[in-house]
């Protein structure tokens, strides 16, 4: 998705200082395929994440975060990914 990302030509929309371009929007939509298509590892990872104060990456959770990693090996996305690309 980079280099669409990149080179998306769309002007982002903006509402009260927020801004929602291509790159935002895949962000939402892994983070909503994650919670639907694996949501005892996600939720995991978050708590963990949370209790470690972790800002960034996170070697404290990285168990929870290969859990995740197997579990979406299995997981179609592209519905949620779809979504970005009306």
């Amino acid at each position: 998705f980079d280099p669409c990302i990149e080179n998306d030509p769309m002007a982002p929309y903006v509402e009260d200082d927020f801004e929602l371009n291509c790159d935002v929007c895949i962000g939402y939509q892994e983070l909503a395929c994650f919670d639907r298509a694996c949501p005892t590892q996600f939720r995991a990872y978050n708590c963990c994440y949370e209790n470690n104060g972790c800002d960034g990456d996170c070697p404290a959770c990285a168990s929870e975060l290969s859990a995740i990693q197997t579990c979406l090996m299995s997981a179609d996305c592209s519905t949620e990914l779809l979504a970005c690309f009306p």
